[in-house]
């Protein structure tokens, strides 16, 4: 499965993204599935030039607070891209940021947002996701600040994404 387009993400640091970040590399050896870096994605399949995602993305930058992500269930779907997660909690600010993107961006026909941390991406089969759940932890519970947005072009496969620039909340 591909993506088209940029995405916007916010990224844990430090000792939290070691820590994801050596998850999902373990979970896709073990599944033969694509790594990726950990992020919440604020917006995705934006399509633009890219200088105006840059200017837009700056702007509402420039409109955050700086706030903290906290990931609190483990949990799967039928989803590609939602395969195997830890969901985030709706705090306000994270919800009004991803309001304040869908206006930025004319997205406002976006599907209701979800916002969460993929550990893997992929068609597995339950028994596989439940074990993992089993292995991660129900409940596991990541905290994290978040001061920038991350911008990706994230068009064709995970290992095809590329970073473009960080954008720092004022």
């Amino acid at each position: 499965m591909k993506c088209e387009g940029y995405s916007l993400w916010f990224m844990p640091g430090g000792e939290v993204r070691d820590e994801l970040k050596a998850l999902i590399e373990k979970f896709a050896r073990e599944l033969g599935t694509d790594p990726f870096l950990p992020h919440v994605t604020l917006l995705g399949q934006v399509k633009d030039v890219e200088a105006h995602i840059i200017k837009k993305t700056a702007r509402l930058a420039n409109s955050l607070n700086a706030f903290s992500i906290t990931l609190n269930e483990a949990a799967y779907s039928d989803e590609y891209f939602r395969c195997l997660y830890l969901s985030a909690r709706k705090e306000p600010a994270l919800m009004s940021a991803n309001l304040k993107a869908r206006v930025a961006f004319g997205k406002m026909d976006a599907a209701r947002f979800m916002p969460h941390l993929s550990l893997v991406y992929g068609d597995i089969d339950v028994s596989k996701k439940e074990r993992i759940i089993t292995e991660v932890g129900s409940s596991a519970e990541y905290s994290f600040p978040v001061s920038k947005i991350s911008l990706f072009l994230t068009s064709g496969s995970p290992c095809q994404w590329r970073h473009i620039e960080d954008f720092s909340f004022t």
